[in-house]
């Protein structure tokens, strides 16, 4: 138990891409009609091919960690897992009303889902589970359940040694350092929930620290919201374990020519965050291309842009799931989060402050480190960016569409605490401050969690299984309906689509 555990970089990167796109063609064998299904499979996975042999096959460089962390970190992810509440085994949070449903719905009805009672379609990123809903038609609810954590944990997993592998955490100490700040990485919401009591705003006993600027006083009714990596693996796991993994292959394979392949790997599963991701790619190809243009490789430049592994995922992926997705008039809503007239002194200093918290105070901290890397820019246009904008009716895309930007960020803050004793030597106030600000972070998923234990502890019930919904056969737009302890919800069009049959994807392409 003393030696190490040696892996092919190239293999953890192939299981990478095997777990997002495995899911993708069940999808288009089970939902589409079988001749377009076969057809797009096989067109994704030339793209697919392609690329590892481009890209991967040359690559020799290996991951070699200490088994006895590498155990204790695989143990650690399996508690947390447990305690999101997959599997059903803990207290799950308040989404799981409709994410019970759903997968409920893809254990016990034939795809695709078309309910003949109310007439609705379910149009929803629903690839998370349809690995673990298969398992689920054998072996039961219960069976699929435990097959839902446990592909949700080979998935943290897989991420985890990517970004183990963008950053060199070999040793024990880096190792566990990268495994505390992954499971515990935040934004400094506590900070400003204690700003906004001592304001008196009103933002003590929120659920979540997450939430601190969501009940400034009642002076507006929309708040903003950075998640912290507990609260998305506790409330939408679904959206997003594939963005965990594009971020890092994206930074191990900074090419063109497979950005748009690796982009919409995430779409099926993550709509909100594959809009975050594709902004950060454009940012990251524009000194690519500038350098083409500048050595007049046009030729060049358009077999990058064009490549196989590109067109191939568009041909597939985006087509598919583009009329997929559009059937459902919820994401056809978009525009501005709140009107620019609502841009008051009270809003913006709130707005800046929730930048400042949220990730500014990360970047001021690494700027130097990274200040010649586009990357560092990418974030921090992005995530100035998101909170001006809405898709559908809610707060969803301020909240999904950065995560692959505070991942990426997260994987940054990793790669300079390796570097803590070197910058200690050399500016010490700004290592002490920095670890202050991390701790400060850290220190939020903590109180979540310990939260979620409480009330574990004091249960009734052995678990407090968050499904009051049961299933969409019944439901119809529109519908008031109580989910949780006196909450009344009104989200079905998130879900559920009507007429289904004038949809382009169901009148061509769905079974």
């Amino acid at each position: 138990m003393n030696g190490t555990f040696k892996i092919k970089f190239k293999h953890v990167a192939i299981a990478g891409y095997l777990y997002m796109l495995l899911p993708i063609v069940v999808f288009f064998i089970t939902w589409l009609h079988l001749y377009i299904g076969i057809l797009a499979s096989f067109i994704l996975l030339l793209g697919f091919v392609s690329l590892l042999k481009s890209d991967y096959v040359g690559n020799k460089s290996d991951i070699e960690l200490p088994i006895r962390a590498l155990i204790l970190v695989a143990l650690v992810f399996l508690i947390w897992i447990w305690l999101s509440g997959l599997g059903g085994f803990f207290n799950q949070t308040w989404d799981y009303h409709y994410r019970n449903a759903v997968f409920r719905d893809l254990i016990d009805l034939k795809w695709p889902i078309i309910y003949s009672v109310t007439g609705n379609a379910l149009v929803y990123n629903v690839t998370h589970w349809l690995i673990p809903a298969l398992f689920g038609k054998v072996f039961g609810w219960s069976g699929g359940n435990i097959a839902l954590a446990v592909w949700t944990y080979v998935g943290v997993l897989i991420s985890f040694l990517l970004v183990v592998s963008i950053c060199k955490s070999f040793t024990l100490n880096h190792l566990l350092l990268t495994c505390i700040i992954f499971v515990l990485w935040s934004g400094l919401d506590g900070v400003g929930q204690i700003i906004m009591d001592i304001g008196g705003q009103g933002t003590y006993g929120l659920a979540s620290a997450d939430e601190w600027t969501n009940a400034v006083n009642a002076h507006f009714n929309f708040g903003y919201q950075y998640s912290s990596n507990d609260t998305l693996l506790s409330w939408v796991f679904n959206q997003t374990i594939a963005p965990w993994i594009a971020v890092p292959l994206v930074l191990e394979n900074r090419k063109i020519s497979s950005f748009a392949f690796i982009a919409l790997c995430v779409l099926p599963s993550a709509p909100l965050p594959f809009i975050g991701l594709t902004m950060i790619l454009m940012i990251l190809a524009v000194p690519i291309v500038l350098s083409y243009l500048r050595e007049k490789q046009y030729l060049k430049l358009m077999k990058e842009i064009f490549s196989i592994p590109n067109i191939a995922a568009v041909l597939s992926i985006f087509l598919v799931f583009q009329l997929f997705f559009q059937s459902n008039i919820s994401g056809g809503s978009i525009g501005l989060y709140i009107p620019l007239r609502s841009y008051d002194v009270p809003r913006i200093g709130i707005l800046l402050l929730f930048y400042f918290l949220e990730f500014g105070i990360y970047l001021l901290l690494i700027r130097k480190q990274y200040r010649k890397d586009i990357l560092l820019y990418a974030i921090g246009i992005s995530l100035v960016v998101i909170p001006f904008f809405q898709v559908g009716h809610s707060s969803d895309f301020c909240m999904r569409a950065s995560i692959p930007a505070l991942f990426l960020l997260m994987i940054l803050v990793i790669q300079y605490a390796h570097k803590l004793r070197q910058i200690c030597r050399q500016n010490f106030p700004s290592a002490v401050v920095f670890i202050i600000v991390l701790t400060l972070g850290l220190s939020n998923p903590i109180l979540g969690i310990a939260g979620r234990i409480g009330e574990y502890n004091n249960s009734i019930v052995y678990t407090a299984t968050a499904d009051d919904i049961k299933t969409f056969r019944d439901k119809k737009i529109g519908d008031q309906s109580v989910v949780g302890p006196d909450e009344i919800d009104k989200n079905y069009e998130n879900f559920l689509v009507p007429d289904y049959e004038s949809a382009f994807f169901y009148k061509y392409l769905a079974k």
